[in-house]
């Protein structure tokens, strides 16, 4: 009963769709499944930069985050 108060909480506080400015932890919960591979560096300007890879059955997504927030995403047949 906790549980499903819980998950009802969670999911009146989630993002309804993946865009930018979500959160890590919020796009793992929408994807719902672990990433195909995570990478984290700093930028120049000291920033966290995070590169989260879904492979996909139509290709390979890659989520770009900046300080732990949604920068950029780029699909298939994009640069």
């Amino acid at each position: 009963r906790d549980r499903d108060a819980m998950n009802e909480l969670w999911s009146a506080w989630l993002p309804k769709e993946i865009a930018p400015g979500i959160t890590e932890c919020e796009l793992l919960k929408l994807k719902g499944a672990r990433p195909t591979d995570v990478l984290v560096g700093e930028s120049g300007k000291g920033q966290r930069e995070v590169q989260v890879l879904y492979s996909e059955p139509g290709g390979r997504e890659i989520y770009l985050f900046t300080d732990n927030r949604l920068t950029r995403i780029v699909k298939p047949g994009q640069g």
